[in-house]
Order: structure tokens, then C-alpha cells, then sequence
């Protein structure tokens, strides 16, 4: 069963589960028009005028939990829009504060995912929840 759907026993609780999956449909749609008005902001403006690498890491690695998709380390930094070295810092720093947690490929020990941590995802809901 998918974790992340909630459970619901009987009809009465229907609504409410209903809810919180538009609530979250809600909260994932406020971070893709987030992170996609960055993306445009830094084509618009002169490269390097803006950077908050640790805020994109952690748009992207919400966003990446709507589509069901994995991010590795790299694809991460990328995300960022930030060097290697950089975003490696910043995914460390995450990491450090229990908003990020970083974990081997089964498929390929030579590359990490990352992926938010419960901490991690409840502050990025509760964020968004009181954006509206």
C-alpha cells in the first residue's frame, strides 16, 4: 500500500481523506509555480545575481515526491542551479538538520539519492499550507 495516501476505514472518513489529498495536490502546485518562477527569474536577470541553493534542493526534492521520481546528488545540484561543490555543501547542511536524507542507488553504489526526510516534508506542508 502507498504510504503516501491516507487510510480511511468507512465512508465517514472519506471526505476528509479527499481533503487532504486536494490539500497536498494544493501544496505541491504552490512549490512547482515556486521553483519554476526561480527558473525564470535566473533566465530573466543576469546569472549569479540570485541563489538559494538550499531552498531549491528542497523545492525539487518535494516536487520529485509528487511525480514519483528519484533524485540523485547530481540531478539535485543541478536543480539548484549551482556548481557540484556547491550544492553538495548545501545537500550536507540539509542533511545536518534532518530536512534531507541521502541513501546508496541499490542499482548502482556509485550514485546517491536523496529524498525528504518526515521532518523534512512536514515543515515544506506546513509552509505551504499557510500560503493558502
Amino acid at each position: 500500500m502507498n504510504k503516501n495516501l491516507p487510510e480511511w476505514s468507512g465512508d465517514s472518513d472519506l471526505d476528509d481523506a479527499v481533503g487532504d489529498l486536494s490539500n497536498s495536490s494544493k501544496h505541491y502546485d504552490c512549490a512547482e509555480k515556486i521553483y519554476n518562477l526561480r527558473r525564470k527569474r535566473d533566465r530573466t536577470f543576469k546569472q549569479g545575481l540570485f541563489s538559494d541553493p538550499a531552498w531549491d534542493i528542497l523545492l525539487d526534492l518535494y516536487i520529485s515526491e509528487r511525480h514519483k521520481k528519484e533524485i540523485y546528488v547530481t540531478s539535485a545540484c543541478l536543480a539548484a542551479g549551482v556548481p557540484a561543490s556547491t550544492g553538495l555543501r548545501w545537500i550536507t547542511v540539509l542533511i545536518q538538520n534532518g530536512y534531507v536524507e541521502r541513501r546508496e542507488d541499490q542499482a548502482d553504489a556509485r550514485r546517491s539519492l536523496l529524498s525528504l526526510t518526515p521532518l523534512g516534508r512536514e515543515l515544506l506542508d506546513s509552509l505551504f499550507e499557510q500560503m493558502g
